[in-house]
């Protein structure tokens, strides 16, 4: 798409999205930084949320902002009267060429706070064409690998990111580029209610100028690569709970049944019970098995290393990290309509640990059906 066909779809995008960072998480994000910037930028800036939770942080550092939309600069002049906001079209080479705010940083910024447009109405893809990056991809990745190019030597960019960026296909060759160039860590996760005037479900990424000295080396942690995934396969053990409820003894582990799959998370404080042969060690996405299934109920546990006892309604999908799970948890409910076809029945709905294999298989995952422990002599359930 040519900058000429760009620029009105830019344009209208705060007026259709109003997609504008929210003042609680620009607080939050840049609390959360360690350095100490010289040089802070915002691409994408709106009405400057993020830059004015940067400046009263640091307020000897050199605040820098440019934004397509005019009424958004004049608004973030106001909120900002010490910094330097630009009026620039940061996707078009020539407007770049043009804005005197940019020319003053290229290569020079030590942190880029960035939001940038989430619409990519119709599957728009863009072309980048720069000094490191030849590739098309989204609109949110374009600002990315545009930005990337203003940082310092040990600059980096933190960036509020629609879920779908890190793992949909247009997306796959920039991150693998970006990774050549950098690290790249999952530092949060946001549900739809994060933003007031639309729904989507966001990353907070960060992308650190340089190599890691060991790459090939995995951290456990939601701080972990997001490009990893498109060059080594996420490992799933799958494990099928077999505690029957009715029968069930208190024990000294927590217990999950299907009532504990809650807003898609895992309530460990309602029951306990001896784990015996049935258990899955975090972190983990826990599914139903028997029932209609809903989304509320596929649940992320990324606390590393904790075992727990799951019951026979409940299936365990094992990962090796917890940025894995978090991977996981959001592919399948970026599929909803294909993991949903996996519960099927006459009666009350239900899903089997085959059916699940084969939808991990179909992401490009490696599966395992994970073999339970060595049940007690008293009691022997079938698997």
């Amino acid at each position: 798409m040519t900058s000429r066909r760009l620029q009105p779809l830019l344009e209208a995008m705060p007026k259709l999205d109003a997609i504008y960072t929210p003042a609680p998480l620009a607080a939050s994000i840049v609390r959360k930084q360690r350095r100490l910037p010289s040089i802070v930028a915002d691409f994408a800036c709106g009405h400057g949320e993020l830059l004015k939770a940067a400046a009263s942080k640091w307020n000897h550092s050199k605040i820098v902002g440019v934004d397509v939309s005019r009424s958004a600069v004049a608004c973030a002049r106001r909120n900002l009267p010490a910094a330097e906001i630009g009026c620039c079209d940061f996707l078009s080479a020539r407007s770049r060429r043009r804005c005197a705010t940019l020319h003053a940083v290229w290569g020079q910024v030590d942190l880029i706070l960035l939001n940038p447009p989430f619409s990519c109405r119709g599957g728009t893809r863009l072309a980048v064409d720069t000094d490191l990056f030849r590739t098309s991809c989204s609109v949110a990745m374009s600002f990315v690998l545009h930005a990337f190019e203003y940082l310092s030597k040990t600059g980096e960019i933190v960036a509020i990111l629609p879920a779908g960026c890190l793992s949909a296909d247009k997306d796959r060759e920039a991150w693998e580029l970006l990774r050549l160039q950098s690290t790249v860590k999952v530092l949060s996760d946001h549900d739809h209610r994060t933003f007031d005037s639309c729904s989507p479900r966001t990353f907070v990424v960060r992308i650190k100028r340089g190599r890691a000295e060991k790459t090939h080396q995995v951290k456990t942690g939601v701080g972990e690569s997001a490009g990893r995934y498109f060059l080594a396969k996420v490992s799933v053990i799958i494990r099928r709970g077999t505690i029957q409820m009715h029968s069930s003894k208190t024990g000294n582990t927590p217990l999950v049944h299907s009532t504990e799959l809650l807003l898609k998370r895992v309530d460990l404080s309602r029951r306990t019970a001896f784990a015996g042969s049935s258990s899955a060690k975090s972190p983990f996405v826990a599914i139903c098995r028997v029932g209609s299934p809903r989304q509320e109920k596929v649940a992320l546990h990324r606390r590393a290393g904790s075992v727990i006892a799951i019951s026979d309604c409940v299936i365990a999908l094992e990962c090796v990290t917890a940025a894995d799970a978090l991977w996981l948890h959001t592919q399948m409910l970026d599929r909803w309509e294909a993991f949903e076809a996996l519960y099927q029945g006459t009666g009350a709905k239900y899903t089997t640990v085959r059916r699940v294999a084969d939808f991990l298989a179909a992401l490009g995952c490696e599966v395992e059906i994970g073999k339970n422990r060595p049940p007690s002599k008293r009691r022997i359930e079938k698997e």
